[in-house]
């Protein structure tokens, strides 16, 4: 994930004209990350569910049950 002025540096970069490559280099970002900041800067990276989300309520049940005590 990239940060908002990470966002913003490679935008003003690109404004004054310098390269692609030179940005990647500058900022140590991928060329293809960059690409995909100027193609559309405002678009956010997709949330992620968390996988455990489903196994919570059992895992919680289980943890009363055992009294906290979790040992494997």
């Amino acid at each position: 994930m990239i940060r908002q002025s990470k966002k913003d540096a490679i935008l003003e970069l690109k404004n004054t004209g310098m390269s692609l490559r030179k940005i990647a280099r500058t900022l140590k970002v991928s060329r293809n990350t960059i690409t995909k900041i100027l193609k559309d800067p405002d678009e956010a990276a997709p949330h992620r569910e968390s996988r455990h989300e489903e196994h919570v309520p059992l895992i919680r049940d289980l943890f009363k049950e055992c009294k906290g005590n979790a040992v494997r």
